[in-house]
């Protein structure tokens, strides 16, 4: 079993980061599985991807010169099409590059111009998102594979312990959560990542710029 393109670690740096020697390859393919299930955990709370990937969004237009991408860093931008048909194959409906920068590493803005009011009128092609610790070249945040370590053996030693299913117990009147929800330690990290925080963070940004 190899780890799937998203996993945000890599099996060799968990067995060092839980003391496993590498040589012990006994429980490799259950590694492997947590790692891939707890990246997938960080995805669906975070409400996006990590992973560097292509990808084509359809937006509203709204009388802007901005337009906020659902998935960051933005890497490279390959082509903006606005159509109020929704034809996205007439070369007319080309933008050309010069009437747009990449700002903020989520946002397009173009220069002297506005989106035109539309539903779903304006079409993006691009590249964004990480290399995973998988490549070499891997540039994903450090703390994003730090939560990725940390959850990953907590999900580990929470199914060991059989606590699979409880969401709270009480211990010298502390509350201790289980899988109910993510541990606050996740979530301290993984909020600054998350599609919603980010993007209320861009709108404020670019009301107030």
């Amino acid at each position: 079993m190899a780890l799937q393109a998203n996993a945000l670690t890599t099996l060799a740096r968990f067995k060092d980061y839980i003391g496993c020697p590498l040589s012990d390859t006994s429980k490799d393919a259950r590694y492997e599985f947590f790692i891939d299930a707890t990246s997938a955990v960080m995805e669906t709370y975070c409400e996006r991807k990590f992973a560097r990937s292509d990808y084509v969004e359809r937006h509203d237009g709204r009388l802007s010169d901005t337009l906020v991408l659902k998935n960051w860093p933005i890497v490279s931008v390959s082509e903006i099409r606005v159509s109020q048909a929704w034809d996205f194959s007439d070369p007319q409906s080309v933008l050309e590059p010069e009437y747009y920068v990449v700002e903020n590493e989520s946002v397009i803005r173009l220069r002297s111009r506005l989106f035109s009011k539309g539903s779903m009128n304006v079409q993006v092609s691009y590249t964004a998102g990480w290399i995973t610790p998988q490549n070499p070249n891997s540039n994903l945040p450090k703390d994003l594979e730090l939560t990725c370590l940390q959850l990953t053996e907590f999900y580990l030693q929470t199914r060991d312990d059989r606590r699979t299913g409880v969401t709270s117990k009480s211990k010298n009147t502390e509350s201790i959560s289980y899988l109910g929800d993510l541990p606050d330690f996740a979530k301290m990290i993984l909020d600054n990542y998350s599609r919603s925080e980010f993007a209320a963070g861009l709108v404020s940004s670019v009301t107030n710029g």
